[in-house]
């Protein structure tokens, strides 16, 4: 009679238990972080908007212009300066542009959430997402440009 009870408070366990293990298992892969230092040049694609009612610019960004980013998942915003590939260029608003971002906190990035939304004295300006030069760079990927990451002057 004992052992019929055991059996069978164990077999309402057993779920119980195999649920809690796989509970217990490291985060998935995609799940993982990428570490960027403080004042390192990182490829970006960037997408400053048109001035509308609650965001954009009407003006242009120059090189060195020091924007806010806020990383999708993250809830710190960085300060960085946005770095172009001719320093005399400008990005006009409604258009994109490959750059180099310089932050001057350390950031990190989720593997799946490369972009990031940019803002200027609190306005939302625009969006942007890491280049793959910029993750292999961090990943260590042999076979990639790690220049590629900080080619802007």
């Amino acid at each position: 009679m004992v052992g019929s009870r055991f059996a069978a408070c164990w077999c309402l366990a057993a779920p119980l238990v195999m649920a809690s293990a796989l509970a217990a298992e490291p985060p998935p892969a995609d799940a993982e972080l990428f570490q960027f230092p403080a004042e390192r040049n990182v490829a970006v694609n960037l997408q400053l908007w048109p001035l509308g009612l609650k965001s954009g610019r009407d003006s242009p960004v120059f090189h060195n212009f020091m924007a806010q980013l806020r990383f999708s998942g993250e809830p710190d915003v960085l300060t960085c300066a946005l770095r172009l590939y001719e320093p005399e260029g400008q990005l006009n608003p409604g258009q994109a542009q490959d750059l180099a971002i310089r932050c001057l906190q350390p950031f990190r990035v989720k593997a799946k959430q490369p972009d990031f939304q940019v803002f200027a004295a609190g306005r939302p300006i625009g969006k942007g997402q890491l280049r793959s030069a910029a993750l292999a760079q961090v990943m260590g990927e042999s076979g990639m440009s790690t220049n590629a990451a900080s080619a802007p002057p």
